[in-house]
């Protein structure tokens, strides 16, 4: 898990990048990217066997293609509209959620201490709104920007997308579903944005001018997407999704060091408040 978010803040960063200066339509952008990312990631399968789907396998993994396939369009708006250190770290809203959707989905039983390390995270994601605030605005302001509220309904999507995607890994195997959700989001988000209008179509050959650029963007996303989930085959949903958080730590970091974004020193001190839920939640959850 801790390498996989390295690469998904990678992947935060450089789709934030291609998106802030509304070049691309985001619906396009995201089918390109999925697809992509899913063909890569069948590859190994020329060489390995297919794994076996056990019984339960085909619900879960239709459930979570659908809840990704609304939940990942929202995020990619988001980063679009808002900096990255920002909409990254939104995704802290998921592990809280994560303990309901886990326990009603999974069974799962977290401890007394991992609920309170989830909960240190939510005090952490208060102070990261207190620093994107602009000047003159409240902390509710902040909260009903476009692309925060895009980002948090993406979030809360997320937390029922998550016991599914480990459900649809333990009854099959972290490559094989991780290729083909992401291969079906991006194949399906592509046949929505063909009726989105001239720019969505316009996209197809924007982001093909630069093979190279998006060639590294397909690998990074790849491997983001496959270390995660191959992850959650070893762990409880709610832990492996505490775990994930630190993929809002380097994106905060990383934002600042190469987007020169802003308030970067108040998010980081945010940040050590995460990694204090994560602590409790990996040590003594």
């Amino acid at each position: 898990m801790v390498p996989g978010t390295l690469f998904l803040s990678a992947y935060d960063l450089m789709r934030r990048d291609m998106l802030k200066d509304g070049l691309y339509h985001e619906r396009a952008f995201l089918g390109v990217a999925m697809m992509g990312s899913g063909i890569i990631l069948f590859i190994p399968f020329f060489f390995i066997p297919f794994p076996e789907l056990k019984a339960g396998f085909w619900p879960a993994f239709m459930g979570t293609v659908a809840i990704n396939f609304v939940a990942q369009w929202l995020w990619f708006r988001a980063f679009r509209l808002e900096e990255a250190s920002l909409i990254s770290p939104l995704y802290l809203l998921t592990p809280p959620l994560v303990l309901f959707t886990g326990f009603i989905i999974l069974g799962e039983k977290p401890s007394l201490w991992g609920i309170v390390g989830v909960l240190t995270t939510i005090i952490g994601l208060w102070i990261l709104f207190q620093s994107g605030r602009r000047e003159g605005a409240n902390l509710f302001d902040t909260i009903k920007r476009k692309g925060v509220l895009f980002g948090i309904c993406g979030a809360v999507l997320f937390a029922f997308s998550f016991p599914l995607d480990r459900k649809a890994i333990l009854t099959s195997s972290g490559l094989f579903y991780t290729a083909l959700a992401v291969l079906l989001i991006g194949v399906l988000s592509i046949g929505v944005s063909m009726f989105s209008g001239s720019h969505a179509r316009h996209t197809f050959f924007l982001l093909f001018r630069k093979p190279k650029k998006m060639a590294l963007f397909f690998a990074v996303s790849s491997i983001a997407f496959f270390l995660p989930n191959q992850a959650l085959s070893y762990s409880f949903a709610a832990y492996a999704s505490s775990v994930k958080r630190l993929w809002s730590l380097w994106t905060v970091l990383f934002s600042g060091m190469f987007f020169k974004e802003r308030n970067i020193r108040n998010k980081m001190i945010a940040t050590v408040v995460m990694l204090s839920g994560i602590f409790i939640t990996i040590i003594l959850g």
